[in-house]
Formats: structure tokens, C-alpha cells, sequence
């Protein structure tokens, strides 16, 4: 029986891939968000997962995890959560970019998942994170809350890049939806 660890990984490896193949069909970018504001945030979150993950494969760090029904949980929302930005990713086309990357020729796009909230990839990937956390263990917490940081300032940078772009579509699109969680934020 496969562990619901290794199926939290399994997931994100989907996610790499799907990622990985789907970029290459991206628009050219006008400005990348490689910058000191872009690229610092992406490192410490990256630094920050490694040593939390070496940190409890090598017992340097607890490995306090939660109960088997909250762990289930957290694998569905983890499924879930990346199902809804790969749902967003292939909705978005070749309109995609890295966080606050501006688009050659950008296009608002506002349907499927982006029916429902702006940011559909930032919200499937702060719920993968939040359930990867409830299945993993506690200090994957941390990571679920940078990146929840991280996805919360590279939206806000987006909203004000939109605005900008689409004057006249983009405020009634943004009146009608949420900016991360349906029905709330």
C-alpha cells in the first residue's frame, strides 16, 4: 500500500510536470519577476522546504504528524488543490507566467476556475500546501504559511498589473469574484 506521504509526493510531482511541459507553450514575457522582489521570496521558500524536510528525514526535527483521519483529509485537499490550479493552468493557456511575470499581449481570462476567484493557481497551490501539510506533519506548517504570504503579495502585484492593463474589464471582473478563496478572500 503505497503511504499517504508518498502520495502527497506523488501529487506534486504531477504538478512539476504538468508545469514543466505546459511552460513551454507560455507567451514571451514583457518583464520577468527574477528581480530581488521576484526571485528572493522563491529562494527562502525553497531553503525553507529543504531544511524542513532534511531536518526530519535525518530526526533533527520531530516528526509530529497528525491523525490518520486528519492525514486523509489533507491528502484530498492536497489532490484537490493541485487539481484546481492544473484545472487553471490549462484554462489560462498560453497567458501563463511565473508570479508577477507580465505577459507580452496579456489577455484577461475569466472563465472556469477564474469564474470562481482571480487567482485560481495561487488558491490551488496555497490548499495543496495546506493539505500537504495536514498529511506530512506540523512543520510543514511553516511552508504552507510562507507560501500563503508569498501567494497573497504576488496577487496583490497582479491585481494592481491588471487593473492596469484591462481599465475598463477588470474592475466589474473584480467586484464579481474573490481574490484566493472562494466566498471569502
Amino acid at each position: 500500500m503505497v503511504s499517504l506521504n508518498s502520495a502527497v509526493l506523488a501529487c506534486w510531482c504531477v504538478f512539476l510536470l504538468v508545469w514543466a511541459v505546459l511552460s513551454l507553450r507560455a507567451k514571451a514575457s514583457v518583464r520577468r519577476s527574477f528581480g530581488a522582489g521576484g526571485m528572493l521570496p522563491r529562494v527562502a521558500v525553497l531553503i525553507l522546504a529543504v531544511a524542513i524536510g532534511q531536518g526530519v528525514a535525518r530526526g533533527w526535527l520531530p516528526r509530529t504528524t497528525f491523525p490518520a483521519g486528519v492525514r486523509l483529509a489533507g491528502l484530498a485537499l492536497t489532490v484537490l488543490g493541485i487539481g484546481f490550479a492544473i484545472w487553471a493552468r490549462l484554462t489560462l493557456g498560453s497567458n501563463w507566467g511565473m508570479p508577477m511575470t507580465l505577459r507580452e499581449k496579456p489577455e484577461l481570462v475569466t472563465a472556469g476556475p477564474y469564474a470562481m476567484v482571480r487567482h485560481p493557481i495561487y488558491t490551488g497551490i496555497i490548499f495543496g500546501l495546506l493539505g500537504s501539510a495536514l498529511t506530512v506533519g506540523v512543520l510543514w506548517l511553516a511552508v504552507f504559511l510562507l507560501g500563503l504570504v508569498y501567494f497573497t503579495l504576488s496577487a496583490q502585484r497582479e491585481e494592481r498589473d491588471m487593473q492596469a492593463h484591462f481599465p475598463d474589464a477588470y474592475p466589474p471582473y473584480r467586484a464579481r469574484t474573490k481574490m484566493l478563496i472562494p466566498f471569502v478572500f
